[in-house]
């Protein structure tokens, strides 16, 4: 059940950002005016965020090493040691998964980039390939900041972990 709750979240926030983003472009005709989603700004803001997730794991890293050198000296009973280095595992591997999100989330921006030029209309879609475009980008902003609050609650949760032990 744990397991289908971890799944399941991310994908309902995906839904929920491509769902907002569209309606944001829909029903707000000024949308498009916004700085924050011209390309070399959300380029740039995404890129920025994929180094700084790069940067706390390696921060990360270096710190845990060192606690975990330091665990034998605090006389921790073996089975908490164990489920702290288990903890610290999920959480690596949880900011991994962010990490590799934002780079994605870059790898198709720059992507969207590249196409937005074509013209044609998605009549199926009632809008034009410039307000695909746009839905796109809206919808990659909210999943990088997405991932970049479950980076952050990592942190704290490693943070939170080693004061109590």
């Amino acid at each position: 059940m744990n397991k289908l709750i971890k799944v399941l979240i991310p994908i309902i926030f995906i839904f929920l950002s491509f769902l907002f983003s569209y309606l944001l472009v829909r029903y707000n005709s000024k949308i498009d005016d916004l700085e924050i989603i011209e390309d070399g700004y959300i380029l740039n803001l995404i890129g920025i965020l994929m180094g700084l997730s790069i940067a706390v794991i390696t921060f990360l890293f270096t710190t845990t090493e060192k606690i975990r050198a330091n665990l034998p000296d605090k006389n921790l009973n073996i089975a908490i040691i164990k489920e702290i280095e288990d903890d610290l595992r999920n959480l690596y591997k949880s900011i991994m998964k962010d990490t590799i999100a934002i780079f994605i989330s870059f790898f198709l921006l720059l992507i969207c980039i590249l196409i937005k030029g074509i013209d044609f209309q998605l009549s199926f879609l009632g809008f034009s390939m410039k307000d695909l475009v746009l839905l796109i980008k809206l919808a990659l902003l909210f999943i990088t900041l997405f991932a970049l609050l479950d980076i952050i609650l990592c942190l704290f949760s490693i943070i939170t972990r080693f004061n109590k032990s």
